[in-house]
Parts: C-alpha cells; structure tokens; sequence
C-alpha cells in the first residue's frame, strides 16, 4: 500500500529533464526473449516504472496506441526482479522489449524513485520526458514521433 501511495504522489509531476544517455541494454537483464530491440531504429520510447505501481501498470496497458508506430521502438525498464515481471506482467513480454532494472542498475541524472515515465529519443537525443499519467500523453507522443497511423 506505501508504494501505491508514494507511486501515485509521484505521478502528478511533469518535467522535461535530461536522462542524459539511453541506457545500455544487456541481454542478461532482458526479461522475455520474443522481443529484441532494433538498433537501428531512430526513435524510442522508453518506459521506466514499477509492477507494483498501478499507474505504470495502467501505462503499459495503453503502450498498445504507440506500438502501431512503425517508426519507434518501445522499450519497457521495470524497477522490479524479472520473477516479478514475469509474474504480473507475461503477456507483454511477447509484445514489447522489457528489462529488468535490478539487473540493469541504469541511473538517471535525478528522478530515479518516481514512475511512471516516458523517455522519447530521436537519434539518440532525448526529446520527450513525461513523469506520471497525464490526459492526452499519448497523443503527445504519437504527435513528437510524427505517428500519424492512427
């Protein structure tokens, strides 16, 4: 109940802060196997939150609006132990690539207890951060990843 709590005072903020650089993404802290990252794509939207975070949870459920962009990859960074997301999230580990923080240990430059959040990079530059679950994010995504298939 304290993380519910703290996770839902956390996501009412909005910045756009700098991460800095997209973390390195190891393959001993990928969780699933069916969905790699293309390297060689020019946008990413990177997710970081929690599995015991409902407004994470309710993120990854509507990731469903961006993966119909062709041209960005979604890349999901979980706080959690791969047991724990292979637990309450399997069914979006054939969907998306998704990692494993713990194993990660990916910092960021400030910000790191606060989730959910969405990094948007173009040619590795970050474009986008949203910290929390705003109305209308997702269209703002979509519009910075110039996603018109709608």
């Amino acid at each position: 109940m304290q993380k519910l709590a703290l996770c839902f005072v956390l996501s009412t903020a909005f910045a756009t802060a700098s991460l800095g650089q997209i973390p390195t993404f190891r393959a001993d802290a990928r969780v699933g196997s069916a969905v790699q990252i293309d390297t060689t794509a020019k946008r990413l939207i990177l997710v970081y939150g929690g599995v015991y975070c409902d407004f994470t949870l309710a993120l990854i459920q509507n990731l469903y609006r961006l993966n119909s962009c062709k041209n960005a990859q979604i890349v999901v960074l979980m706080t959690d132990s791969p047991d724990d997301i292979r637990e309450k999230i399997p069914a979006y580990l054939d969907i998306f690539a998704v990692y494993s923080n713990q194993i990660l240990k990916h910092s960021f430059k400030k910000d790191n207890d606060i989730a959910p959040q969405i990094f948007v990079f173009e040619d590795k530059m970050q474009v986008l951060r949203i910290k929390g679950i705003h109305k209308g994010m997702i269209k703002k995504i979509r519009r910075q990843i110039g996603c018109s298939d709608e």
